[in-house]
């Protein structure tokens, strides 16, 4: 069959350039190049809107359902288009320049049904070739494993009526205001991708502050690349502060476009290696008077999911509800009517959003018709294209509610498997009694891990991946004996698939291996938390283990900050222990910052960053519950089953690569052999740590980095990771400990039954889909909201079940009772139980519930266990509280505020720098014959400078001792207000003294236009040498320079140096290998 051309890719080099674009056959549109075609549709659109346009109704008459067919039309026959338009509107159209909206919105709805007759007499066999339209679809997207951000969907299409909707939502703050765009806008915004919709919507009224401006939107026009428009934005954002008399460079314009030219990047990189980003779109909203206030957030870079691959990410609209709304202290009434009010769709940015999953704190809510798409798609078919609503209908509502997570789980496609390479239903491994011994783990062939390898630019064939594929998930493992190096398969056990699909439709997306993870090398130390801590203890190890460990914990960190004088090793220290390039590339990327700084093209001397801040304690917080203790003999790996099944019961393997860094004695790690403690959180149970033998087994040497378990068939006990907190093997992480003085002493407690009184606190909802559908099963559109609604009730059961405060509850009688307590036990076991409980359709009674709240909230908080600092200290009532105030004695210096790090370090004055100043001062100015012009500019410099840093000082000693109690969310406004004091002052240092004030030969043809002109560096050089010597003696927290002049220091000490020890002044100088080692960035981190 013909296929038509994607107008989604609307312009070259374009926001939308990866899109899949296909070729043109129809004899009709091949005397046409594709701006041409755009131009033909565009006219007759114009046309159409120029005809209505005398009624001023004030909105568009053509919806994204007549320009769907329009463009179908014209691909097919433009002059049948054109006959179809001058019959239609020459008699329909109504006498006079006056209608009512009834009859603007019948002729809207006459004019659609005249297109789709004739799309209908014109693609007669549409509906008897869907199937093998579908499949070409599916060949045509997917050949050579080319994933777009922007193919077409893969779903029925169907035409939805223009939407009448409830004005429920309203912008943030204008009550009398519609989410809908203002009409005035439409024209400007015609041929632009959405990304330019969004932001036109976000930026100017109702939802953003700047005022709506025929010169303002006049900057988008005839614009092609993404870096135009993000030009454009920022020129409209800078405009806008300037005549509102605010900084067009400082936090405002950050508050206005908080991105960078990176985020319009994303959507012009087709990347076929490594992670995916998509640009989404998301916003808050808060309920007031029965209304729902939206607020828009500025768009976002996120991570690939499965539903975003099918639709594209920017159908999506992500609302998280505003944390003011505390949905657990909301009556029933008031949590119903926020209920119903979510259900509303929302009309913005031109398309119609309506609610489809939530999930996380997220509601996600999917465009189903309107402007920028292709087609309009229903609820309905975007959840049935992941999850066949009828090959599943005897799923539980629960169930159905769960596995529809599995598409909005972040994941990177990796390959499309033929329906023959993928084995399905395989069977478990199962013991004499019928139980599972491999849940939620299965083998995969070497030439797919190699291919998978290649697609997450890995350097190294990865043996265990995380992943989803259809229906199923779980880990998969290289295969243990591989027969065919070159066979392509994947293995999905019966315990890996968690729903079924319709084998009859060919949907690629389903045969898609989607990576979750690889695992690899632990990359962070274990740490012993305070559940672990109780049971250990409660086990058998002395609560005097755990005080050795904290003391040599903090002696620790403290040798590091204060004794390591090579900063190598402290850079590459702090660089680990803090996640430092996780983080940086995780801002760069989710919040669009640079490293371009707001001085441009000079950043790389001038930075309003101190390179300075705290050292804080990794582990250490002021809680005792939330307490970590690092350890080197420990580490957190993902459970597997064993692939060769040769381990024997109370048997496990563990070998990490030499990436995983050194034990306790200085080796490196390897096989780990003897007692090994294993644990999984939460842990709340006796019997939720076990203790277990790690042996050295050849038929696993090539398995690196997980904690293989056994699987023996013959055996009646069950699967070890069930032990663990009720685990399995579909990525579960454990703590895995070998350290003996933990080992050596903790035995195992017995695995308690569950409790009666525990199986009676729940109600069990079994309802079906089928049967929750049947009354309204004719209607899509009753069975639509049926489904909506549905999500919804058990995204609100999830969000309210009491969790947090049965673990308070357990933590609380444990503390008096001790854990082994038969009420510890059953207050442990319904924590854990309510952790599944929406998933398994499982409530907690009400009535044990207030019951349980009443019984176990008498006693008075432990000292380790209470937050509020200004409490008196009860009596001790167990070991933690203890264990607690040691750990304060031992850190209360550290975190006291007349520790600094500075001070317990040496401080001397910086040779170079010093050297720089007194060249200048003494030995140029002696030698001078200018009659003591230049001294005198160098004294002005420092005359300068010295005020910089009184009055610096003065307003931040104001700001920080303004208020003796802030308020909540006080750190994020008095952060934003020291950046703008750094920013002032760093403006004072560039710009002061000014340069008619000099009076040498040397200073006097200083131009500041061009701070990278070699005079003008020279004159920063001097200012800030003189900043340095004059802020030296100040308390170091003080130091001014290291906050306005950081990297001008640096490059000149740097200067100073390479002056020492080479001929050649100036230019770049080598560092050594070690710097470089610490200095460098992976290479695949620069593909994310």
């Amino acid at each position: 069959m013909a296929t038509r051309l994607n107008l989604n890719r609307r312009y070259d080099n374009s926001i939308n350039s990866n899109s899949c674009s296909n070729s043109i056959t129809n004899a009709n549109e091949s005397s046409y190049d594709k701006n041409s075609f755009r131009e033909v549709v565009n006219k007759r659109k114009r046309k159409v809107e120029n005809l209505m346009s005398k009624y001023r109704i004030g909105e568009s008459f053509i919806t994204s359902s007549h320009e769907f067919y329009m463009e179908e039309l014209a691909y097919k026959n433009v002059k049948c288009l054109d006959d179809l338009i001058n019959e239609f509107f020459k008699k329909s159209m109504p006498p006079g320049i006056y209608i009512n909206k009834n009859e603007f919105q019948r002729l809207r709805t006459n004019f659609k049904e005249e297109l789709h007759q004739k799309y209908a007499s014109l693609f007669e066999t549409f509906d008897e070739n869907y199937e093998n339209w579908i499949d070409d679809l599916y060949d045509n997207v997917f050949s050579n494993n080319d994933f777009s951000m922007n193919v077409k969907t893969p779903v029925i299409f169907v035409d939805h009526s223009p939407t009448v909707l409830n004005s429920v939502w309203i912008p943030k703050g204008k009550k009398n205001c519609s989410t809908k765009i203002p009409y005035e806008y439409v024209g400007y915004l015609f041929d632009y991708p959405f990304l330019v919709w969004y932001e036109v919507v976000r930026l100017f009224q109702p939802f953003g502050p700047i005022n709506y401006s025929i010169n303002a939107l006049n900057k988008l026009k005839n614009f092609k690349t993404a870096f135009d428009f993000y030009d454009a934005f920022e020129s409209i954002c800078k405009e806008h502060l300037m005549n509102s008399d605010r900084d067009i460079n400082g936090q405002d314009l950050k508050n206005l476009i908080p991105y960078n030219r990176l985020l319009w990047e994303v959507q012009e990189t087709n990347k076929s290696v490594g992670k995916r980003k998509h640009i989404c779109y998301s916003g808050e909203v808060t309920m007031w008077n029965e209304k729902l206030e939206l607020n828009l957030n500025a768009p976002k870079t996120y991570q690939s999911k499965r539903y975003y691959r099918m639709f594209s990410a920017e159908r999506f609209l992500h609302i998280k509800i505003n944390k003011e709304i505390e949905i657990e202290k909301l009556d029933e009434k008031t949590r119903s009517l926020l209920k119903n009010l979510l259900l509303n769709p929302i009309e913005l940015a031109g398309r119609i959003y309506e609610f489809l999953y939530a999930k996380e704190g997220t509601l996600y809510y999917f465009a189903t018709n309107g402007s920028c798409l292709n087609k309009p798609i229903r609820i309905w078919d975007a959840i049935n294209c992941d999850v066949p609503i009828n090959c599943n209908l005897d799923m539980t509502t629960a169930k159905f509610y769960s596995r529809l997570s599995l598409g909005f789980s972040d994941s990177t496609p990796a390959i499309v498997f033929d329906p023959d390479q993928i084995h399905y239903d395989k069977p478990d491994v199962e013991n004499v009694i019928g139980q599972c011994l491999t849940d939620g783990c299965a083998p995969i062939s070497l030439t797919a891990m190699r291919q998978i390898a290649k697609v997450m630019d890995y350097r190294e064939t990865p043996q265990f991946i995380q992943a989803r594929i259809g229906g199923a998930k779980g880990i998969w493992f290289l295969e243990h004996k591989v027969l065919d190096p070159y066979k392509l398969s994947i293995d999905l056990r019966q315990s890996q698939t968690k729903y079924k699909l319709d084998f009859k439709i060919n949907n690629p997306y389903l045969r898609t291996l989607d990576i979750v993870r690889i695992i690899k090398s632990p990359d962070r130390m274990a740490t012993l938390n305070a559940q672990l801590i109780r049971i250990l203890e409660n086990g058998g190890v002395p609560m005097q283990v755990f005080i050795d460990m904290i003391k040599e914990n903090v002696q620790k960190i403290k040798d590091m900050v204060v004794g390591q004088d090579d900063p190598t090793i402290l850079r590459s220290w702090i660089a680990k222990s803090d996640n430092i390039m996780r983080r940086r590339i995780g801002d760069r990327i989710k919040n669009n910052d640079s490293d371009v700084n707001d001085y441009g093209s000079y950043c790389s001397e001038i930075s309003t960053n101190s390179g300075s801040g705290g050292v804080s304690l990794s582990g250490y917080p002021d809680n005792m519950s939330e307490i970590a203790i690092e350890m080197l003999d420990a580490g957190y790996l993902i459970c597997v089953a064993d692939p060769s099944n040769s381990l024997k019961e109370g048997e496990i393997f563990i070998q990490l690569d030499g990436d995983a860094g050194y034990y306790e004695r200085g080796m490196r790690f390897g096989i780990v052999e003897g007692d090994v403690i294993l644990s999984r959180n939460p842990c709340s149970l006796p019997s939720d740590v076990q203790k277990v033998r790690a042996v050295n087994n050849p038929l696993l040497c090539k398995y690196y980095n997980v904690v293989i378990f056994p699987v023996n068939s013959q055996s009646r006990k069950g699967p070890l990771a069930a032990k663990l907190s009720g685990g399995d093997y579909d990525g579960d992480k454990i703590f895995c400990c070998w350290d003996s003085r933990i080992t050596e002493l903790y035995q195992n407690s017995p695995v308690a039954e569950m409790l009666p009184e525990v199986k009676n606190a729940f109600s069990k909802c079994t309802e079906t889909i089928s049967n929750y559908l049947e009354p309204v099963k004719k209607d899509v559109n009753q069975c639509t909201k049926k489904v909506q609604r549905l999500i919804l009730e058990e995204y609100f059961k999830d969000i309210l079940t009491p969790i947090g405060l049965y673990d308070y509850y357990h933590r609380l009688h444990s503390s008096y009772y001790g854990l082994s307590d038969p009420k510890s036990i059953y207050l442990a076991q319904v924590s854990a139980k309510l952790l599944d409980a929406t998933k398994q359709g499982e409530k907690l009674k009400d009535s044990v519930f207030k019951s349980d709240k009443k019984k176990y909230t008498s006693h008075p908080i432990p000292f380790w266990m209470e937050k509020d600092k200004s409490k008196s200290k009860i009596k001790s009532v167990c070991s933690m509280d203890n264990l607690k105030i040691i750990a304060q004695e031992e850190i209360s210096f550290i975190n006291s505020p007349e520790f600094s790090v500075s001070l317990n370090t040496r401080h001397e004055l910086d040779p170079h720098i010093n050297r720089f100043w007194t060249r200048e001062f003494i030995e140029r100015v002696e030698n001078m014959e200018d009659g003591g012009r230049y001294k005198k500019d160098l004294k002005l410099i420092n005359n300068v400078t010295d005020s910089i840093i009184r009055n610096y000082n003065n307003e931040i000693s104001k700001l920080l001792g303004e208020e003796e109690s802030p308020p909540p969310n006080s750190i994020h406004l008095r952060n934003g207000r020291i950046r703008t004091i750094n920013y002032k002052y760093t403006e004072q240092f560039i710009n002061l003294p000014p340069t008619k004030n000099y009076e040498s030969d040397i200073l006097k043809h200083v131009n500041r236009t061009d701070l990278n002109h070699d005079i003008t560096l020279f004159e920063l050089r001097l200012k800030a040498a003189s900043l340095y010597l004059q802020s030296y003696k100040k308390k170091p927290e003080l130091e001014v320079c290291w906050k306005l002049a950081f990297r001008i220091l640096c490059g000149l000490k740097a200067q100073m140096i390479e002056s020492e020890n080479s001929d050649i002044v100036g230019g770049p100088r080598n560092v050594i290998y070690e710097v470089w080692q610490s200095l460098n960035v992976d290479n695949r981190w620069r593909n994310i």
